[in-house]
Parts: C-alpha cells; structure tokens; sequence
C-alpha cells in the first residue's frame, strides 16, 4: 500500500511540476494540489523507514535520535498537511 501511495503521489508532484515547467497557465488549486503531494510523499516516505526499522542495525549508538528525528518529521509534515487542506 505504501509504494502505491509513493508512486501516485509522485507522479501527481511530477505532473503539476511539468505543467509549470511548459508555460501552461497555473489554477488556483495547482499549488495546494502540489503542496499536498509532496507532504503526503514526504509522509509514506518515513512511514516506510520507521516500519522497515533500517536504522536500528546500522547505527548502533544513533538509534534513538534518528527515532526520535522521523518521528518530529512525521508529525511536522502531518501538521502541514492538515495546514495546507
């Protein structure tokens, strides 16, 4: 499920950012359309690393930073999130 929702939402963020990129007039929902494709990218993103738990066996000694990293990440772009709906 976390790879469907990367892909669609990169693929949104790349659509809006070719349609700036080839003259096209911008709509007024183009910017919180693109906003909240790259939060909910950013979001799927650490969901991906905390489920993973990647950072645990190599870091040793810098575990609960990073933890405690994604998980302010995580809540910082669930705020934004909410901010920009």
């Amino acid at each position: 499920m976390t790879g469907v929702g990367v892909m669609a939402n990169a693929l949104l963020l790349l659509v809006h950012n070719s349609l700036h990129i080839t003259g096209q007039r911008p709509q007024p929902t183009d910017l919180p359309i693109g906003l909240l494709a790259l939060i909910h990218l950013v979001i799927l993103l650490i969901k991906g690393f905390i489920a993973s738990d990647i950072f645990i066996h190599q870091w040793g000694r810098w575990e609960y930073l990073t933890c405690k990293f994604l998980i302010y990440l995580y809540r910082l772009m669930r705020g934004f999130s909410i901010c920009a709906t």
